[in-house]
């Protein structure tokens, strides 16, 4: 969310709330048993509007490559 409104879009707090609510329980449904669940059965809306966290900052350090082949 927070990058969301970073980015200037601050329009879409319900769909990206109710998007995420939605993954969630479809997910979990898997999870718990083991199968996919309708995707409309776990479809939600008018979640909670999910606050905003603060995005911490990027420390970049050397890796080790390595190849597959």
């Amino acid at each position: 969310m927070a990058l969301l409104h970073e980015s200037g879009v601050k329009t879409l707090d319900q769909w990206y709330s109710d998007f995420v609510e939605t993954d969630w329980r479809y997910v979990q449904h898997y999870y718990q048993h083991g199968v996919i669940p309708d995707w409309n059965d776990c479809r939600a809306r008018e979640c909670a509007i999910i606050e905003p966290m603060s995005i911490p900052p990027i420390t970049l350090r050397q890796v080790a490559v390595r190849f597959a082949f």
